[in-house]
């Protein structure tokens, strides 16, 4: 098993399963782990199944998210 350490840079083209219990910051790194790829201009997509994308739009504003260029972050609404 790999630490959240030890992945703080996820490698492109690498799926990862995140799994944890409520409350344990599997939200919280994923937001992270999108804004840090836009910020290397690699293209994210943000699956949502707890809200809409708009409300995704709106959290990650709130950790920093910019202007992003048209096609960077694209949203799978799975609500």
């Amino acid at each position: 098993m790999v630490s959240l350490t030890q992945i703080q840079e996820v490698p492109p083209k690498n799926p990862i399963l995140l799994v944890g219990p409520s409350g344990s910051g599997k939200s919280t790194f994923c937001e992270q782990v999108i804004l840090q790829n836009l910020a290397m201009d690699r293209p994210a997509i943000f699956v949502t199944t707890e809200y809409g994308p708009s409300e995704a739009e709106r959290t990650l504003k709130e950790q920093g998210l910019s202007k992003v260029e048209t096609g960077m972050l694209n949203y799978v609404d799975a609500y």
